[in-house]
This record gives structure tokens, sequence and C-alpha cells, in this order.
């Protein structure tokens, strides 16, 4: 999560189409408890922005509420519709909701793809009266071998963490940048593990954008390194969501 402007950074933000069936099969879904918390809402209608692959929209949709994905992605937004998720085109910013409002708005892993200083009043303006704006992401957390492990190996090729979801300085960004748009605002915190096989946490690994627009031959040196760090081994890791919950008055 973050404020740093990486909206504006659009090789990386329009890189996944290019492992759209990877994303669709390595991301992890959304916790249960946060989905309970979504419908909890009592939400009949919901815009799932950045919906990507459908992943949060898919899971929005089985508890009875009609949800339409906003994605700039065809290739990501195809995977969405295959699941028989109504999916529209276009980058938020731009894209045209034609008069229609809703009484639930989620950003899965896709707040920071958007510029939050257009995007939070659109948002606030697409909201019913009492609605809410939900912005996840899912953090990955290597526990064995340790974060600090992968992140040397892979900064050692990219001079970034990538997985480092921080909260903090850039929560509080956030939450100020919705406070201005006339939201109130609270985190919510949802906790799990996951045990990954050697082979599915470096397929994981390989759909995040850093990694995405590596140069080729980097990016084969950065896995080969990996693989010898992993030896095989599954990793445990934390999995846990992060949530920012913005209510319309």
């Amino acid at each position: 999560m973050s404020e740093t402007k990486q909206f504006e950074n659009r090789q990386r933000a329009e890189s996944f189409g290019s492992v759209a069936a990877n994303y669709d099969r390595y991301r992890p879904t959304y916790p249960p408890a946060l989905i309970d918390d979504l419908a909890g809402t009592g939400a009949q209608t919901a815009f799932d922005i950045g919906c990507g692959t459908g992943l949060l929209a898919q899971s929005i949709a089985a508890r009875g509420i009609d949800v339409t994905g906003i994605d700039p992605d065809p290739e990501m937004a195809a995977v969405a519709a295959r699941r028989g998720l109504t999916v529209e085109g276009g980058r938020f910013e731009d894209w045209d909701p034609r008069g229609r409002a809703v009484d639930l708005i989620t950003f899965g892993q896709s707040w920071h793809w958007v510029n939050p200083a257009l995007a939070a009043p659109k948002v606030f303006g697409l909201l019913n009266p009492g609605g809410n704006l939900v912005l996840a992401w899912n953090r990955i957390q290597a526990l064995t071998p340790s974060q600090a492990q992968f992140e040397e190996v892979m900064g050692r090729h990219s001079g970034k963490a990538p997985h480092a979801r921080g909260r903090g300085k850039a929560a509080d960004e956030v939450a100020a940048t919705l406070t201005s748009a006339g939201f109130t605002c609270e985190t919510r915190q949802y906790d799990r593990t996951t045990i990954y096989s050697a082979d599915d946490y470096l397929a994981l690994l390989f759909t995040y954008s850093v990694q995405l627009t590596l140069p080729a031959g980097t990016a084969r040196a950065m896995r080969t390194d990996l693989e010898n760090l992993l030896g095989g081994q599954d990793v445990h890791a934390d999995t846990g969501c992060f949530s920012m919950w913005a209510h319309r008055p």
C-alpha cells in the first residue's frame, strides 16, 4: 500500500495482462472474514475497481451482491469475464459510470494504481449515502525462509523489496486523502498463514510488477537465485490482509 505515485509508472501498472493466467492461479484470494464483513454492510450493488481476474469480485458476487468490475487490462478482464462477472474496461480516472451509484466500492490490490487525488472524490460521488469504500491489500511476507532472505536475493537484482506492504505512514496518507474527500475511516486486519510449495511460491513472486518489468535476463537470474535459496522446500508465509474502510455519511 502506498501513496507514492505508483500510478504514474504505467509500465508496471499495465504489466499484469502478460501473466493473467498465473495471476489468477497463484495470487491469494481474500480472507473469508473480509468477505463476511463486506456482505455484512448490507450492500446490494458494488463496483470493484481494478478487478483484475476477479478474485475479489467473484467472492463478493457469491454473497448475492450485484458487482461490476472495472479494469484497464483486457487480458485480465477477459479472465474475470470467464468467471461470469460483468467487467467494463478503462482506467478508473477516465471511466464513465453513466450516472450509476452503488452501495459498495472495493479496490483489491489496486488503490496504488490510481491517482488518489482524482479517485477519492470520484468514489465519494459514486457511493450512495451510507455506502462504503473498502481498500484491501493481501500482504505476502515469507516466514521460512525469511522475508529478509527473499528481499536480499530480489533486491540484488531489482534494487527493490516488492512485497513490503507498508502500513503506518502510508496508511495515514491514504486515510488523510479519503478524509479530505468526505469519508470517515478505520482500518481492519485479517490474519492468516499459508504454506506454498517452492514452485508455487516462485510462480506467485513472478506475478508482481517489479519482476514482470525486469529485463528478461535479469528476471531469469533472479529466478535461478531464488530457486537456489529455496532448494525445493516449502514456504510458510504470512498472507494476512490489511484493509482501509471508508464510510460515506
